[in-house]
């Protein structure tokens, strides 16, 4: 621009250089000082300029960019202004960066100390008034200052790459315990993935907000909210000097983690297949083969009542099926699960929504290691009492074998009570059931072709506890070894966890030999071995489940 042009054009601006001056200090002396530092910055550019087409736009942003700048200078006397260089072509990114920079730092403070550099630096208050306004001592307010100031100060020291861009996801939410009457779960909790690495965050050591706030590069309004989200239900909690340690049992580093304990995991597995598999099996044949001798596997379970002599049914007499559910039950080990939860209770937290559990969790920290091999495994027990006088026990071992969603809901009651309908006869194809056998259907329950329908899971008429006494017990022998297979996963897995979680990793550690995981292990030996036979793709929805009547 030509000098004639530039002297003429900040002529006519000088009134609103001061004014915009005047509105952001508030003091005649600070807003003459400001201006003329504008006024010098915006008369070098105009000269630098071709051509400018939006005059009022590009003054205003210098305006901003020489403001944020000489904020810095007042907070800070010695940080020097930097060389501004204002061409026509970059004036939008440099408008933003120093005071976007200055912005977030200021984000980073806590709520007490942004409102008092507002009161200070924007409202010019003097620091005994800003103690009446916030309700704290001059002392107290005065300390404040001084140390956002610092904090200030050291996060425009800092290299400003990006500090923590890696997005943390927990998978395999899960409770260990008892839910709420609602029946909410962790995933209700940790819907935003903020909240996800919040928590990670602050899980190995513990944190103050702000810190966990410039790991993030979030504003420490938000962080405070979530943490104050997370203390509030139980999945965090306070630590010494004002800092906050996450409450949950993350499991990170799978693939670390299944190549120490895959190896222990075999060799136990192989013993329960070498000593006990082949007794089970036997026992099991001896069961049925009575059983099974007058049932015609051409027909429908539903056209008539479950015999007295018929303690257990499968699907069309299908023995390999069968034996898939009576593995990972009888290895289960059913009056072992609650020798497995002692110890726990200690570290069950009782949460707002009336739940009382330990909450665990898988770190998604490298997606591509999240497959199969890491679906979480865990027996689900469930009572269904129905029209006053009919009780149900349904058991399901969720595993990397099943296709089924391991998430309950309170249809699923409703839908055993068809089952059991269907079961006895009270429920045909007519038009005014064909909502329930449809839904039968799309669950896998029944498997429907041209002649005929088929309940497609295991039923026993008689009580869980009465199942394990038809089976038989595990041998003496691995009952023995079952402390040693405890202390070899814990050794294997403490490492990964930070000390506050090692006790609780030992006692997760307890009856290893009945795990879910061993139970996959043999699954896999007794598949290698043609023990098992694979599934057939219909059976997938039902496998490992039992109704117990």
């Amino acid at each position: 621009m030509k000098k004639e042009l530039a002297d003429k054009t900040i002529t006519q601006y000088m009134k609103k250089i001061y004014g915009f001056a005047l509105t952001k200090t508030k003091t005649i002396d600070l807003a003459e000082e400001l201006a003329a530092k504008i006024t010098f910055e915006v008369y070098k550019a105009l000269l630098k300029s071709d051509a400018i087409l939006n005059i009022n736009s590009y003054i205003y942003r210098i305006s901003s960019n020489v403001y944020s700048r000489f904020l810095i200078e007042e907070m800070d006397g010695s940080m020097p202004p930097e060389q501004i260089n204002y061409s026509h072509e970059d004036n939008y990114s440099e408008e933003s960066d120093v005071y976007e920079r200055l912005r977030n730092e200021i984000s980073y403070l806590s709520n007490v100390q942004r409102e008092i550099i507002y009161l200070h630096y924007f409202e010019k208050m003097k620091l005994h008034e800003i103690a009446l306004k916030v309700s704290l001592p001059h002392s107290t307010v005065r300390w404040h200052l001084f140390d956002a100031r610092n904090q200030l100060k050291e996060g425009f020291k800092e290299h400003k790459t990006k500090r923590n861009t890696n997005k943390i996801l927990f998978k395999n939410m899960m409770e260990k315990g008892i839910l709420g009457p609602e029946q909410t779960g962790m995933s209700f909790y940790f819907s935003k993935k903020l909240t996800h690495s919040i928590a990670y965050s602050a899980y190995y050591l513990p944190k103050t907000s702000i810190e966990i706030a410039k790991e993030l590069t979030v504003p420490v309004a938000f962080i405070e909210d979530e943490i104050s989200f997370l203390i509030e239900n139980g999945f965090m909690k306070k630590a010494p000097g004002k800092k906050y340690q996450t409450n949950i049992y993350l499991i990170k580093n799978l693939k670390d983690i299944s190549n120490k304990t895959d190896e222990i995991l075999n060799k136990y597995a192989q013993k329960i297949c070498e000593q006990y598999i082949p007794v089970l099996v036997k026992s099991l044949k001896k069961m049925v083969k009575e059983q099974w001798k007058n049932i015609d596997n051409k027909k429908s379970l539903s056209v008539f009542h479950i015999p007295d002599s018929l303690k257990i049914y499968s699907p069309q007499k299908d023995f390999n099926f069968l034996l898939w559910s009576m593995v990972t039950f009888a290895c289960g080990g059913f009056h072992s699960f609650n020798k497995a939860n002692e110890g726990m209770s200690k570290y069950a937290v009782k949460r707002k929504d009336g739940g009382e559990y330990i909450a665990t969790a898988h770190i998604e920290d490298n997606p591509l290691e999240q497959g199969e091999q890491y679906k979480n495994t865990f027996d689900r027990f469930q009572k269904i009492i129905f029209k006053d006088i009919h009780q149900i026990n349904t058991w399901q071992f969720f595993s990397k074998y099943d296709d089924r969603n391991e998430k309950f809901s309170f249809s699923d009651n409703m839908i055993f009570e068809n089952l059991y309908d269907f079961i006895i006869g009270k429920i045909s194809k007519e038009p005014a059931n064909i909502d329930k056998y449809v839904n039968l259907i799309d669950k896998g329950y029944i498997v429907s072709d041209k002649k005929m329908d088929l309940v497609n899971l295991v039923i026993a008429s008689m009580s869980e506890n009465a199942m394990m006494s038809f089976l038989a017990p595990f041998p003496k022998e691995l009952l023995a070894i079952g402390n040693d297979f405890d202390n070899e996963m814990y050794e294997a897995n403490k490492k990964f966890f930070p000390p506050q979680m090692q006790d609780l990793c030992r006692l997760m550690n307890q009856n290893s030999l009945m795990s879910g995981q061993t139970r996959v292990h043999i699954i896999n030996n007794l598949l290698e071995n043609k023990i098992l036979k694979p599934l057939k793709k219909n059976q997938k929805s039902t496998v490992n489940m039992v109704l117990f009547l």
